[in-house]
């Protein structure tokens, strides 16, 4: 949750499990940026409501890992990179 901040959260010294995983976030007037490793792929399942989810991070290299994001940027943005 990041509101009226930011949040940067940094997984790509993470491992994931072979079924994937599943992060909930939200912001209000807020960022949130997540570093995330080569390997990943990200699907979106977030609500934007006047805000923002971009997705900056570079093709998968080798068998993509799939992190779902789901929750709502309210007047604030998501952003992935790597």
């Amino acid at each position: 949750t990041a509101f009226l901040g930011s949040v940067e959260i940094d997984l790509r010294e993470c491992r994931m499990s072979d079924t994937g995983a599943q992060l909930d976030v939200f912001t209000f007037m807020g960022s949130i940026l997540f570093r995330i490793p080569r390997d990943w792929t990200v699907r979106s399942e977030v609500a934007a409501v006047l805000g923002s989810f971009e997705d900056h991070s570079a093709p998968p290299v080798g068998e993509a890992k799939t992190l779902v994001i789901t929750g709502q940027a309210v007047m604030g943005s998501i952003e992935i990179k790597n």
